[in-house]
């Protein structure tokens, strides 16, 4: 069980959350046997459904598409904007960096006029959903390992200035996401029943 807690909790808390999640409830009909396989049965009118959308419908996804997942399992250096005009991720990925605005210690400004750099900063918090935000990495420093990247804003979150670059920012602060309506839920021939 994933979320044992979950179990106290009531309707109003999961409305109130600003963390996904997912919760799904099965009742058995019958006593269940350790290491017995459970399937699920959707009835004869998905099967046609479902058989009538491969037959008609369905289409095999023309372009560069790659799962989110995928990339940060293989990718261990990542590219720099400079080198994405060269050899670019698929179209349906962008990079997200966990960075925990915190705005009376991250203004830093620099007289070059509305750009504040700060160092990456390991919080308590950090790796929360709320600081996970869009990023473009600028600069790979391949001695340390480290990234420096510009983060963007993201709704819901505590707007970062404009143009907020941070630096020091290690691999693991640093994820693929697909861009919005990217994913295969959203693709023209989806199937949906």
């Amino acid at each position: 069980f994933l979320h044992r807690e979950w179990l106290n909790k009531d309707l109003h808390a999961f409305k109130s959350s600003k963390k996904p999640g997912l919760l799904l409830e099965l009742i058995a009909t019958r006593d269940i046997s350790i290491g017995e396989e459970i399937w699920l049965d959707y009835g004869a009118d998905w099967v046609t459904a479902w058989d009538a959308h491969k037959k008609h419908t369905w289409k095999p996804f023309v372009g560069r598409n790659t799962p989110a997942l995928v990339m940060d399992e293989v990718a261990q250096k990542l590219r720099t904007s400079k080198e994405q005009k060269d050899y670019p991720y698929a179209d349906n990925l962008q990079t997200f960096c966990f960075h925990d605005f915190l705005p009376k210690f991250n203004q830093v400004n620099t007289p070059t006029g509305g750009i504040t750099t700060v160092p990456w900063n390991w919080t308590r918090n950090v790796f929360d959903w709320e600081n996970f935000r869009p990023c473009t990495i600028l600069h790979r420093d391949d001695a340390t390992g480290f990234y420096t990247a510009q983060i963007r804003n993201r709704q819901g979150t505590i707007h970062v200035p404009k143009r907020h670059i941070v630096s020091k920012i290690p691999r693991p602060a640093i994820r693929f996401a697909e861009k919005p309506l990217t994913t295969d839920q959203h693709l023209p021939n989806a199937f949906r029943h």
